[in-house]
């Protein structure tokens, strides 16, 4: 819904901080992934996910996300592995 995009939005460029200082924390990664697919930017957001995949392989909603984003994007080969 327009409500949830607009505090996606919102939540972006906290996020990127968050990321940039703090690259390999898993949390931060996924929480930012999952923001850029409300915001509809996939390619951006499978950036995320799969260096969250990385970090936490056994996270069900990582893979999730992950799927929805590359759908998003048209990248249905990717998601074959």
């Amino acid at each position: 819904t327009e409500v949830r995009r607009s505090k996606s939005e919102k939540a972006i460029p906290p996020l990127r901080q968050a990321v940039n200082l703090a690259p390999d924390v898993f949390d931060f990664n996924l929480e930012l992934g999952k923001a850029l697919n409300e915001a509809k930017l996939f390619d951006e957001a499978s950036g995320y996910l799969r260096k969250a995949e990385k970090l936490n392989p056994k996270h069900f909603e990582t893979k999730a996300m992950l799927g929805f984003a590359l759908v998003g994007a048209a990248k249905f080969d990717e998601g074959i592995n």
